[in-house]
């Protein structure tokens, strides 16, 4: 949504993108999920709906499964490419009819955060309350006594 810090960054991207081009190459910047619903935005790069998308990985799981391991990939571009994580993610992505160009983020440096209508004050508050997340952290929240819900 407008003023996210994902938003942001696809903003500076595509900026930065249409600044050192000089017109070479033009990214037109039409917004997030108030163009294309969040979870609609996978399929809608792969149909050709839209050229480029800024999102996480693990949105692409129900095409490409591979693409949770975004979130535990290095963050810097040359450590992917060294280490081969950026020529596995081409090639799983390439299968699916998507071109992998990237990770925006990622690693153990993105910040995740919690909210929560409840007041928590001990770990033991957070059993039995429902929380959003990825299917890489179910077997976590469960353990932890949470119920998790993906989307």
């Amino acid at each position: 949504p407008a003023g996210h810090v994902c938003t942001e960054n696809a903003k500076w991207f595509a900026d930065q993108v249409n600044e050192r081009a000089k017109g070479e190459l033009t990214i037109d910047y039409l917004g997030g999920p108030e163009v294309v619903p969040t979870f609609d935005q996978p399929e809608a790069v792969r149909s050709g709906v839209i050229d480029i998308n800024f999102s996480c990985g693990n949105y692409y799981t129900g095409i490409v499964p591979e693409g949770d391991a975004s979130i535990i990939a290095p963050c810097e571009p040359w450590v992917d490419r060294e280490t081969g994580f950026y020529d596995f993610m081409v090639e799983v992505f390439d299968e699916a009819g998507i071109r992998y160009l990237g990770n925006h983020g990622g690693g153990f440096s993105t910040p995740y955060y919690l909210y929560t209508n409840v007041r928590i004050e001990t770990p033991w508050d957070l059993v039995g309350q429902k929380f959003r997340t990825v299917p890489m952290y179910i077997p976590l929240l469960t353990a932890l006594g949470i119920r998790p819900i993906t989307m």
